[in-house]
């Protein structure tokens, strides 16, 4: 469910992305200019457990590059996000900023 409803949600706002999704093996075209991967349950062990330890990822990636990376972790409610400047969020609030400005090195 948390899967169908991000690509929902996503689709709202960029129609033609197309997805690559962990849970239940759902592809779209790999090569499309706009790609978000996700997996809606990191940690699914830790979800069945009801630990704090799992989290939802979701990237976009414009040709093959990760422009916006965000990790939520439901039972703490946080969020956490990255950009191409390699600048990391907790929230709305600048938590790191690689000095190298390489988003690489952060995912």
């Amino acid at each position: 469910k948390v899967q169908d409803f991000l690509i929902k949600r996503l689709k709202e706002s960029l129609p033609d992305a197309c997805f690559y999704c962990e849970e239940q093996g759902k592809t779209d075209n790999l090569n499309a200019e706009c790609l978000f991967i996700i997996d809606p349950i990191d940690g699914t062990l830790e979800f069945i457990n009801h630990k704090y330890d799992f989290v939802t990822n979701v990237a976009l990636c414009r040709n093959h590059e990760i422009v916006l990376a965000v990790i939520y972790v439901p039972l703490k409610d946080e969020i956490y996000s990255t950009n191409a400047l390699a600048e990391v969020y907790k929230e709305n609030d600048l938590y790191y900023l690689n000095q190298k400005n390489d988003l690489k090195f952060q995912v």
